[in-house]
């Protein structure tokens, strides 16, 4: 795991998304928060907060769903922070998971 930079840590801290677990609405939330890296660009880890989720340990290690935190990542995300990285189509897939999930409210 990419260490979080503490310029970052610092946001994550004093931001209230990250208290409670991406996937609370599925109920079976369990043990402390974690924070995933939901993407990879060329092998390495993300440390853009758009890209930074927080997500209990039960659904980090036994119940994990990458698609489902990679959706939550691309649409916290604006289209400039991802035109940053230019190898990745990542609005493509935006757009494909944004049918599976449906769009954000």
């Amino acid at each position: 795991m990419r260490v979080i930079p503490p310029r970052i840590r610092k946001q994550i801290d004093a931001d209230p998304f990250y208290k409670t677990c991406i996937r609370i609405h599925e109920g079976d939330c369990a043990g402390r928060i974690t924070i995933e890296h939901s993407l990879l660009f060329c092998g390495s880890q993300i440390s853009d907060l758009f890209n930074l989720l927080p997500i209990c340990w039960h659904h980090h290690l036994e119940a994990n769903n990458k698609r489902y935190n990679e959706w939550v990542a691309l649409n916290r995300a604006t289209d400039a922070e991802l035109a940053k990285f230019s190898k990745a189509n990542w609005k493509q897939r935006r757009d494909y998971l944004n049918t599976i999930y449906g769009s954000p409210e």
